[in-house]
């Protein structure tokens, strides 16, 4: 080979074909061939030792498809427990160090290097049976994928071929969608020379012409039928159009004979003319509103002039309210077919947009969402305070009635409102009265419709079941009761308006002559300030005040107001909690004191006794009138708060320390008891003010 290797250098280094002569022609032809020979004898060679190595790799491959599994693998664990035998008597040849180890060393080596020739045959057996097992599985992979290639097209074309033949069951002629007398009456009632000789014959298919024959000839009659009906319509038409004619020319007759009539209408004072059109209005009521109208009505002819009831609103779109006024869906649109998945996947797609599309139209437009009926009643009652105007709307997919007050006589009491627990003390409105699955948010609606107050359903005629202590019942309001009510509730804000609005402006409650002799004729205390409030003012100034609300004393409803209270250095800070069924309940007084420290029910006991003294015993501070009571409660806080700080200076007063407060009231003692309670309570009788008997 480094002869051939040479002689290929020296060929290379020859210079070109071109510039050599003849003769060197020749001799590069020769040595040629001479490498092709060359050549040939090393592909021989190299073909005999691949033939000469391949033979073991033949013999092993034939050997390995007769070996089980199981044999090799006791085979492999013969070997490796013969490895590990000769390997651990090699290390005990040598620690012996003994004349003979080296032989036996030896034939130990020998005996593992034959082991370890076995193991690797084994690797190799494992590794040539894994990838006969891959190929194997491949090919029935492969024939496999065939197999459900073939079936899926078998498939396809059956469903094709069953497509076809349910296209062919399915096809209908169009005399087939015609519906012929039956045959009995065919036979019956047809002529012989459409009948033929059919029945004699047994021919569906004749059958079946004749009678289509017949039915044509029946047509005919009924179209000739037809056509004179037609004519005695048009006639009737002509004498309906005259009739309507008349009708329209007895209408302005009618009109001026009731213009005549007029003035002896304003003589005998009979609204006959505005009584009508209020009727005319009522038919187009919904029946909640109807029932109310007819009821009030009623009422305000036979017992209560003061009530007066008109009905409002837009009667035109009352008119058409039935197509126009509910919202409008969303739906969706769809053409072709689908197999059932994937109709069920466009309905709830749908009825998501629909969903959507409706909460958006309740944020945008809640009153078109609501579907308020355009007319509505209006209600005006006149109290001693003043006239009161209500407003009941109906809202058909809410299913309630809401009431709004349009106009009161008595508009402060903070943010209360003078409809709230007017016949029942939980009844708030601020919630739906029937259980309803519904977009809009009551607050949206509370400014134009007001609130779906439980009364007012009962009032309209409408079951509102309503869980007592004795189980689940459905009380009835009465017209006589809901005006009392609404009488007593109006007198009642309009006093507390002008009470507020004296404390705001004088800074004096409003105590009346009789109620006078239930303080002492001197107070020292004054009230600084009188100002709204809310409910997180409270929680945060008043510590005790998270305990009222978690009692349920207090919430959002009542109306909050501040008052304060100074008698020199000392001060009184006081949330007031008027609910809205005041006077009936009275306020409530969370007091806070700052003097030297600051002093509250929690931590100074005579603090929670003031508090006691003025929420407890407020029915005494109603002797003359119930509207009275926020005055009176003031001002027996400001007594309180006078005994207060004289006692706590007469205290004081063995200390040697000055007296701020000087005794002004009359006491017998400044603390009694053993709980030494001071006496916050006035005898109207001894003028003397004495501690409360507590049982």
């Amino acid at each position: 080979m480094s002869d051939q290797a040479g002689y290929k250098k020296r060929r290379l280094s020859k210079p070109n074909d071109r510039e050599q002569s003849p003769s060197a022609v020749d001799t590069k032809r020769i040595r040629s061939s001479r490498d092709k020979r060359d050549d040939e004898k090393d592909k021989e060679m190299k073909s005999s030792k691949t033939k000469l190595q391949s033979l073991p790799v033949l013999a092993e491959e034939e050997e390995i498809q007769h070996r089980q599994l199981n044999e090799d693998i006791l085979y492999h664990q013969k070997i490796s427990q013969q490895l590990v035998d000769s390997i651990t008597k090699m290390h005990k040849v040598r620690q012996s160090k003994s004349g003979q180890s080296s032989k036996e060393l030896d034939e130990l080596q020998q005996s593992c290097m034959v082991n370890f020739a076995m193991l690797k045959k084994l690797n190799r057996v494992g590794h040539v049976k894994c990838k006969i097992a891959k190929e194997k599985t491949q090919q029935d992979k492969m024939k496999t994928d065939e197999n459900y290639l073939q079936f899926q097209n078998l498939l396809y074309e059956f469903d094709h071929l069953q497509q076809e033949i349910g296209r062919c069951l399915e096809f209908r002629s169009r005399d087939e969608s015609i519906e012929l007398v039956p045959v009995t009456e065919f036979f019956q009632k047809a002529p012989k020379e459409i009948q033929k000789d059919i029945e004699s014959q047994r021919d569906d298919h004749l059958l079946r012409l004749a009678r289509l024959d017949w039915e044509l000839e029946q047509r005919k009659q009924l179209d000739t039928e037809c056509q004179q009906l037609q004519s005695q319509t048009e006639s009737v038409q002509q004498q309906i159009v005259l009739l309507r004619e008349q009708l329209e020319n007895l209408q302005p007759n009618l009109a001026r004979i009731l213009d005549a009539t007029r003035p002896v209408q304003d003589a005998m004072r009979l609204p006959l003319d505005a009584v009508r059109e209020l009727h005319a209005r009522a038919r187009m009521l919904p029946e909640p509103l109807f029932v109310l109208f007819r009821q009030s009505s009623a009422f305000a002819e036979a017992r209560d002039a003061a009530m007066h009831v008109t009905i409002e609103g837009d009667l035109d779109m009352a008119k058409v309210f039935d197509t126009t006024a509910l919202p409008a869906k969303v739906e969706d649109h769809h053409s072709g077919e689908s197999d059932d998945e994937a109709g069920h996947g466009a309905a709830v797609s749908s009825r998501r947009r629909r969903l959507t599309s409706t909460a958006t139209q309740a944020r945008s437009d809640p009153l078109r969402v609501a579907s308020v009926y355009p007319l509505f009643v209006q209600l005006v009652y006149d109290t001693a305070a003043g006239p009161v105007t209500l407003q009941f709307r109906y809202s058909a997919p809410l299913q309630s009635v809401f009431v709004r007050l349009a106009s009161s006589p008595a508009s402060g009491g903070g943010k209360l409102d003078p409809l709230d627990s007017l016949l029942d003390e939980d009844d708030s409105g601020s919630e739906l009265p029937r259980a309803t699955v519904h977009p809009v948010s009551l607050a949206d609606l509370e400014a134009t419709l007001g609130r779906p107050y439980r009364w007012a359903q009962r009032l309209c005629g409408m079951p509102v079941l309503e869980r007592k202590a004795g189980g689940v019942g459905e009380p009835r309001s009465s017209l006589d009761s809901f005006l009392a009510a609404l009488r007593h509730r109006m007198e009642a804000r309009a006093a507390l308006t002008s009470c507020i609005a004296a404390l705001e402006s004088t800074k004096t409650p409003p105590v009346s002559r009789t109620d006078s002799r239930l303080f002492p004729n001197r107070v020292s205390a004054r009230l600084a300030q009188w100002q709204s409030s809310s409910l997180s003012e409270a929680l945060d100034a008043q510590p005790h005040a998270a305990a009222m609300l978690e009692l349920g004393l207090v919430s959002h409803r009542h109306g909050w107001f501040e008052l304060t209270a100074e008698r020199g250095s000392a001060k009184l800070l006081s949330h007031v909690a008027v609910h809205p069924a005041y006077p009936a309940v009275g306020p409530l007084f969370m007091v806070k004191l700052v003097w030297r420290s600051e002093r509250h029910a929690l931590n100074d006991d005579a603090v929670r006794d003031l508090e006691e003294e003025i929420n407890n015993y407020c029915s005494e501070l109603m002797t003359s009138s119930p509207n009275h009571l926020l005055a009176n409660q003031i001002q027996r806080l400001l007594c309180c708060f006078d005994i207060y700080l004289e006692t706590e200076s007469e205290a004081d007063e063995g200390t040697g320390a000055p007296t701020e407060f000087p005794k002004e009231k009359v006491y017998l003692r400044s603390a009694s008891g053993l709980d030494g309670r001071k006496p916050y309570y006035f005898d109207p009788g001894s003028k003397c003010f004495v501690p409360r008997l507590v049982s």
